[in-house]
């Protein structure tokens, strides 16, 4: 059973309109979504574009959505080259490993995206984040947000582990707020709390 159906409903896209994008009749999408009728590559082609979903899952085949992560890995496999004297792949290091960042950037950039807006976000940070290019610095970003939303994940589920971790992490944010004027304030404050300290020794 193929998944246009899911694909559709889950884009809020009416038969009609899908229809009237892929330029065929409404009888036909409905014939697609009940696998009476098998559609051309094209036509799957067109669909994966029009309801953003990868051609693996219309068909059913896949349960990767994302069509860019299929073509990323399309990309990856690729680059490993069959060596039938040593029946064995060959792997081009330079070659994976900027297809591998790619992948790392198009993460990035998506959920940067996501988050970030001119409307509700500094336009500073907008534009850093579509202008980083520093691999490094992508990749651990990466990592720190999938790792920041698990622990806010179980912390939602009733962690108290997690629920402390989550705390001190809206403390930290609250009191940076975007600005170093909070921490420069905090340093100045914790200066004059040691110097009080050391003239009250003195006394």
């Amino acid at each position: 059973m193929n998944n246009i159906k899911k694909a559709r409903l889950s884009k809020g896209i009416s038969q009609t309109k899908l229809a009237n994008i892929l330029n065929i009749s409404k009888q036909s999408v409905s014939a697609y979504e009940n696998d009476s009728r098998e559609p051309k590559l094209s036509t799957w082609k067109k669909m994966s574009t029009a309801l953003d979903v990868s051609i693996g899952y219309l068909q059913g085949v896949s349960d990767i959505k994302d069509p860019e992560i299929l073509e990323s890995f399309d990309k990856f496999i690729n680059t490993q080259k069959y060596d039938p004297k040593s029946d064995s792949f060959l792997i081009n290091r330079k070659e994976s490993l900027n297809v591998l960042n790619e992948i790392s950037t198009n993460t990035f950039l998506k959920t940067a995206q996501a988050i970030l807006s001119p409307e509700t976000t500094d336009q500073k940070y907008v534009d850093i984040a579509n202008n980083l290019s520093n691999r490094v610095s992508i990749n651990e970003i990466n990592t720190i947000l999938k790792d920041v939303f698990c622990l806010l994940l179980d912390s939602a589920s009733g962690d108290k582990k997690a629920k402390k971790y989550e705390d001190k992490i809206v403390e930290l944010t609250e009191r940076y707020d975007g600005s170093y004027e909070f921490i420069k304030q905090d340093m100045e404050i914790d200066k004059e709390i040691e110097k009080n300290k050391k003239n009250n020794s003195d006394i």
